[in-house]
């Protein structure tokens, strides 16, 4: 899992890579849309465990006939999510003690409680989403007007607004947990990933 803006950032640098309609970046957000709004993450996220996505599931039931930008969207989120997510295994991983769930940071051995890793990944998040905003000319504000207009999903509508304007409040000033050029490195690997399967995929 990475932030909403993370996934649009590398949605719109494939979206123009291959010349995909809009609804390409709708499509990016759409498995953690529909997981807000109950749906397990299980299926929402094509998962064979709680660590495993079942690629070839999602291609085989979305990819194989009448290939939409939509569907290659929500596929491009699942790659981007299965690689995040082996990327921050690196950092941190859960531990158990008396049957409750913490994580230990393997950048310095600290052993935190759960909500407190997912405080700091949320806040690191919107760090980073920060820099891609300032810094690296990422219009983030087109981009939810573009979102808005090709929703066509009017049980998700709300959802969706919801997300596009979140504003978080920031425990942590820094980052400690996510590394900057590493996770430049996993935007640019996300496109090249994307691109092998696609190529499968035609």
């Amino acid at each position: 899992m990475s932030s909403l803006v993370i996934h649009l950032y590398i949605g719109k640098k494939i979206m123009e890579k291959y010349n995909y309609s809009n609804s390409f970046l709708l499509g990016e957000i759409m498995p953690d849309i529909i997981k807000i709004t109950g749906i397990k993450k299980e299926i929402t996220h094509y998962m064979k465990n709680d660590r495993e996505y079942d690629l070839s599931l999602y291609i085989n039931n979305n990819l194989k006939e009448n290939i939409t930008d939509e569907n290659l969207g929500y596929f491009a989120h699942l790659l981007q999510d299965k690689f995040f997510d082996k990327y921050l295994e690196t950092r941190a991983v859960p531990v158990y003690k008396n049957n409750k769930k913490y994580a230990k940071y393997l950048y310095n051995d600290m052993i935190v409680e759960e909500q407190d890793f997912m405080d700091r990944l949320y806040d690191e998040y919107a760090i980073f989403d920060n820099i891609l905003i300032s810094e690296h000319r990422f219009d983030f504000n087109k981009i939810k007007d573009i979102i808005l207009k090709e929703n066509k999903y009017n049980e998700y509508t709300n959802v969706i607004k919801e997300q596009l304007i979140k504003h978080p409040v920031i425990k942590y000033n820094n980052m400690e947990l996510l590394q900057k050029d590493k996770l430049f490195e996993y935007i640019n690997n996300c496109v090249l990933e994307y691109d092998k399967y696609v190529n499968n995929i035609k």
